[in-house]
Formats: C-alpha cells, sequence, structure tokens
C-alpha cells in the first residue's frame, strides 16, 4: 500500500483546504458585540440619547450612554469568553494521525489531512476525519462521543468511521473521504453555529421592548397632533414628545439584566458549567421538564458483574465459573462485559483450554467456545441464545424479565457436551441461567436526582 506521494498531497491541500473546524472569524466577533444592543429596549435608549442631544440635553445623553455601554459590554464579554473556552475544547480532538505517503508509514498534524489519503488505525487512535474502511483486523470503535453509547461498533470492510470518535481494538487502513466542516462532527458543528435559537426570555425581553416602542410612538403620535391642533410650534412639540417618551423608558433594565444573567454565569461556571449565551439562563432555570440518557450522565459508563443466577433466580456461582472460562478462552471480540467477568475474582481450572471457537459478530450476539472437558459454552443475548437451545421454560422467561426490568444488562448462557474433535455445532443446547450486569449510577446522581423531585 503506497498512498498519496507527498506532491499529490500538498495538491489536494490547496485545493480542499486545511482539516480543521472553522474558527470565529472577526465578523462574528463584531456580530456578536453589536446583537448586545439589537434589543427594543436598547433601540428605544439610544433613539433617546439622539433626541437628547438634539435638545441640547447633552448630560442626559451621556447619562444614558453610561448605562447602556457598560451592560452591553458586560454581555459580550461573558458570552465572548464561553466561545472562546468552547473552541479551545474544540481543538483538544485536533491530534497527530499516521498516514501512508510515498510507500511509508508517517506522522503528521490532523490539519494536513487530505482526501484519499490512507490513514493507518490501531487501538486507542481517534479518528482525524470521516474514514472508510480499507482492511479491517477486528477494527471496533467507540462511538460514544456521537451517540453516548459505551459499546464498542464493529467496523468492517467499507464501513465509515466518524471524526471524533475512537479505536477501541483491533487494526486496519482506511481511506479519508471527508474533511473539516465536511465530516459528520463538522456538519453537527456548522448547524450549531447556523441562526441563533431565541430563548424564551430573550422573546420576551424583545416582545417587552416592542411594545414600550409602539407604546410610545403613539403617544408621540396623539401628542404631536393635539398640540398642532392647539397651534403650538412643530419643533417644540415633538421635542416635547420625545422628552415625555424617554421619560417613560426604563434605562437600568438593560444593566439589571446583564448584571443579574452575567453573576448567574458566574456561578455556573464554578460548578463546570459554560453558558455560551447569557440569556439562556433564565430558560434553564425556567425548564419544567429534563431529559437526559443515562449512559455516561447519570451512570459511571462502566459495566460491573453483579451475579450469575439460575433458572429459578438463585445465585449460582457454578453458571458464573462458565461464563469466566468462556471470557477467558474467547479471543475474537474484547468487550466490557467479559472484563467485568474476568475482574469479578472468580477462580476457574486453568487446565481448561480452547479447543474451537465461533467468535461473536453483530448479528448473532453471541460467543461460543468449546474447551478440552468437551464442553460447548455459549454466552450472548438471550433471544438469539434461546434460539440455540431445545426447549425453553416459561420461568427462564419470567425471570429474565425481572432482572432486566430492574434496568440490568442481562446474558443467557446454555452449554451441551460434545466430541472434541467434531466442529461446533449450534444447536441442541441447555439454557443454564443468566449472568447479570450493571452499570451504576454515579455516586452523586442520586442527591441530584433526588433534589430534581424535590423540585417538581
Amino acid at each position: 500500500m503506497t498512498g498519496l506521494t507527498q506532491a499529490e498531497a500538498e495538491s489536494r491541500l490547496l485545493q480542499y483546504g486545511p482539516n480543521e473546524l472553522p474558527n470565529s472569524s472577526r465578523y462574528e466577533v463584531v456580530k456578536l458585540l453589536l446583537s448586545q444592543f439589537s434589543s427594543p429596549i436598547v433601540i428605544i435608549l439610544l433613539f433617546a440619547i439622539v433626541i437628547s442631544a438634539i435638545s441640547g440635553e447633552v448630560r442626559d445623553s451621556i447619562i444614558i450612554l453610561a448605562i447602556i455601554i457598560p451592560s452591553g459590554l458586560l454581555g459580550f464579554y461573558q458570552e465572548y469568553r464561553a466561545s472562546s473556552t468552547m473552541k479551545a475544547l474544540l481543538e483538544r480532538v485536533q491530534v497527530k494521525c499516521r498516514v501512508v505517503r510515498d510507500g511509508r508509514v508517517v506522522s503528521i498534524d490532523t490539519r494536513e489531512l487530505v482526501i484519499d489519503d490512507v490513514v493507518v488505525l490501531n487501538a486507542g487512535d481517534i479518528i482525524p476525519a470521516d474514514l472508510q474502511v480499507i482492511s479491517s483486523n477486528k477494527l471496533e470503535a467507540d462511538e460514544s462521543a456521537l451517540s453516548g453509547e459505551v459499546y464498542p461498533v464493529e467496523k468492517l470492510e467499507d464501513a465509515t468511521l466518524f471524526f471524533g470518535t475512537s479505536i477501541v481494538s483491533g487494526a486496519g487502513y482506511a481511506k479519508v473521504v471527508r474533511v473539516g466542516i465536511n465530516t459528520q462532527y463538522g456538519e453537527l458543528v456548522q448547524s450549531l453555529n447556523q441562526k441563533e435559537v431565541v430563548t424564551n426570555f430573550e422573546r420576551g425581553t424583545r416582545q417587552y421592548g416592542l411594545m414600550l416602542m409602539w407604546a410610545m410612538l403613539t403617544l408621540i403620535a396623539v401628542l404631536v397632533v393635539a398640540r398642532i391642533v392647539l397651534e403650538r410650534p412643530l419643533l417644540e412639540s415633538l421635542l416635547f414628545a420625545f422628552a415625555l417618551a424617554v421619560g417613560l423608558t426604563p434605562e437600568m433594565l438593560p444593566v439589571i439584566v446583564s448584571v443579574s444573567l452575567a453573576a448567574g454565569a458566574r456561578a455556573m461556571s464554578k460548578r463546570g458549567v459554560i453558558v455560551k449565551r447569557l440569556d439562556a439562563i433564565e430558560d434553564f432555570g425556567a425548564m419544567s421538564a429534563l431529559c437526559t440518557d443515562k449512559t455516561g450522565t447519570i451512570t459511571e459508563g462502566h459495566v460491573r458483574f453483579l451475579q450469575a443466577v439460575n433458572l429459578t433466580g438463585s445465585v449460582d456461582e457454578d453458571i458464573a465459573r462458565l461464563a469466566i472460562i468462556n471470557a477467558t478462552l474467547q479471543q475474537g471480540f474484547q468487550n466490557p462485559l467479559d472484563d467485568a467477568l474476568l475482574q469479578s475474582g472468580i477462580a476457574v481450572d486453568q487446565n481448561v483450554t480452547l479447543v474451537a471457537e465461533i467468535p461473536y459478530d453483530f448479528q448473532t450476539r453471541r460467543i461460543t467456545v468449546k474447551v478440552s472437558t468437551g464442553e460447548v459454552i455459549v454466552k450472548g443475548a438471550f433471544k438469539e441464545v434461546a434460539a440455540l437451545c431445545t426447549s425453553i421454560s416459561p420461568s427462564s422467561h419470567e425471570v429474565y424479565s425481572e432482572l432486566t426490568s430492574k434496568g440490568h444488562r442481562v446474558l443467557a448462557l446454555a452449554t451441551k457436551i460434545e466430541e472434541i474433535s467434531t466442529p461446533i455445532r449450534e444447536s441442541d443446547f441447555m439454557l443454564q441461567g443468566f449472568l447479570v450486569f450493571s452499570d451504576p449510577p454515579k455516586p452523586e446522581s442520586v442527591e441530584t436526582i433526588k433534589e430534581m423531585k424535590a423540585l417538581g
């Protein structure tokens, strides 16, 4: 495998651009600054500054400016700092990667990665772009960064590997098909950077400002018409109406809002929460329902083996022993459930050796091993293991349903005896029992949930 030449890579880098997510432009910074002065109330106050200056009340104009500008700059500073922090977090996914260039494996910065580059993959590597698998030797990826699931996904030839995910086992080669903003992760970032969602708080303050604006315009119109009817000078009538309108405007409202929300953002930052938009805090406080995915949020994301039970639901150490033999001897699929079994500390006969294996795949969802004692041990998803058994008692379904209803992950285990010299036949098994696993909640989750419940 020769990969691209260095000349081809440099040409494509010019053609497609660097493999990176776009940084905030100067235009976006200016846009963020101007957005702090775009609410109807601030526009009314800016209009009031102009009217005060025209009417000769320069001191009033300066006072209003002294109120508006600091509150706007405070909001800009808070949101710009949050955006900078988020940008720094995004840059952490950019790492070195190994590619095949001119027939040699070289290490390059991920920014230099181009379309059709051949990337070398091993366990622990972070996927530097969207890739298509060329060859796979038991390649498995952790896609929890996108899906939230801790269990690895098998990646065969032609499968897609997504930017920002990582390789947990196996090795292989993959071709770059999308870079930078065109990757799945890049499109997600781009969608978040599009038109800002209007929060309820922003909508409320905007509606209040518009109401004030229409009320003032109506008042001005009525006063001007009345003073014209009374034959007063037009300019004097306009200035009087504008002065009255300015007097009705709550000048301190913008600064009170900005200071209050900034204080909330600082309080949340002490708890590790980045507030990208200040007015989102009010929406967060007004939340009536909160939905989260449990993996890595409420739970630890670390699977533990609890116990093995027989078909009556009683704890059975012999079933645990059979499961650990299966987990120890199988060679095709390293996974969190087998790791949890091996860490349980249950001893097994070291003289038992592997004779044959039918490795795990994501269609059959089971692992079968034949050992030197003649036992054939299969463990996996209940439905798939049950399909190999001669008969299943109703009580087995009841025990399985009871265990899963408690939030446990449950595997079935079945066995049979065969001649050592014959190939494994996946039939005529006897269901023995169940293996119970748990992804326990984080210690702080209990108090958090209690607090949420107390809040309704």
